[in-house]
């Protein structure tokens, strides 16, 4: 379980630290050298960084208890 915690630890970090990385990340096969993220995905992608680094809090708090 705690890979869970720190994989979802470390894409969380990711998207709300730098959500062009994490754009670039996902998208790199399928669009042209010059593409750029918009305003919308990159809200989107922060967002869901925050909910990974929720998701990552609680599944390592669950653990804790667990012990």
């Amino acid at each position: 379980m705690w890979i869970f915690v720190v994989v979802l630890l470390v894409l969380g970090l990711l998207q709300v630290g730098s959500p062009v990385a994490g754009w670039w990340l996902a998208n790199f096969w399928k669009v042209e050298s010059g593409a750029e993220p918009s305003r919308l995905s990159l809200v989107l992608l922060r967002m869901q960084g925050i909910v990974f680094l929720l998701v990552s809090a609680g599944l390592a708090w669950h653990q804790l208890q667990a012990s």
